[in-house]
Formats: structure tokens, sequence, C-alpha cells
């Protein structure tokens, strides 16, 4: 499964027979001293499907490549991080441009 480490802290864990992205964060309001930490759940399918969609306007604005770039700088021997690095992206980047509209 996918994960970051580090601030936020994003994770997949699964209870009640379904499974869920946990994103922990320390949020801050000039009251706040020390930071709290927020946790959010979202269905697993809920977030893939946003995933791909934003995927698609990465894509449309000719910004996929260097996100995957940073993805892999920032986020390496994370697991979701080592998936992407193995999957040769330059090979199938090129059919992921953005398709002119006639």
């Amino acid at each position: 499964m996918s994960y970051m480490r580090g601030d936020p802290y994003v994770f997949v864990s699964g209870y009640d027979n379904e499974e869920y992205i946990n994103i922990w964060s320390k949020q801050r309001t000039p009251d706040d001293d020390p930071p709290y930490l927020t946790k959010n759940y979202i269905s697993l399918d809920k977030f893939d499907e946003l995933v791909v969609m934003r995927m698609a306007e990465l894509i449309d604005e000719g910004k996929l490549e260097a996100t995957i770039t940073r993805a892999v700088k920032n986020n390496g021997g994370n697991v979701g991080c080592c998936a992407l690095e193995l999957q040769k992206i330059p090979k199938w980047l090129g059919s992921l441009k953005k398709k002119e509209t006639a």
C-alpha cells in the first residue's frame, strides 16, 4: 500500500471490512501552541477515484511528469513510490499526453 511519512502522514488502514486512506496532519492556528493533530479518513475506493481524476488534470495541465519526479524525489523508500519507480515512467508517459479535441 502507498503511504507517505512526515507531515502529512498518509496511510491505508482497514476495519469493518473496508479500507480507508488516513491523512494525519499537524495544523496550526495563531492560538495553537503546540499545533494539534487532525485526522481524516476517506474510503479507499473514493480516494482512488480522486487520484485518477487528479491525474487526468495533471495530464491536461502538462504537469504529470514533474509531479512524478517530485513524488519520487520527496518520498523515496515509501511503498507506493517504489512501485512508481518500477513503472519505467518515460516508457508509458508519452501515451498519457493531453488529447486534442477537434
